[in-house]
């Protein structure tokens, strides 16, 4: 029989808020080591042009989280 393998470029629905998950992470981080907000918003502006639907629209609000105060 053949298997089939998921395509390399649209992640697995499990997989795909691993990368919010990794940047709610980051900022809950900040919060004593500030400077890994900034590594938190620069992976979720790399990452949100490849995602799906559900996880752009939490880098959309992570990023957005990241400029107020």
């Amino acid at each position: 029989m053949t298997e089939t393998q998921p395509s390399a470029t649209q992640p697995s629905p499990a997989n795909e808020m691993d990368g919010p998950k990794l940047v709610y992470i980051l900022y809950f981080i900040s919060l004593v080591v500030g400077v890994t907000s900034i590594a938190g918003v620069i992976v979720a502006y790399l990452k949100r042009g490849e995602a799906g639907a559900a996880a752009a629209s939490h880098y959309t609000y992570l990023r957005s989280a990241f400029s107020t105060p």
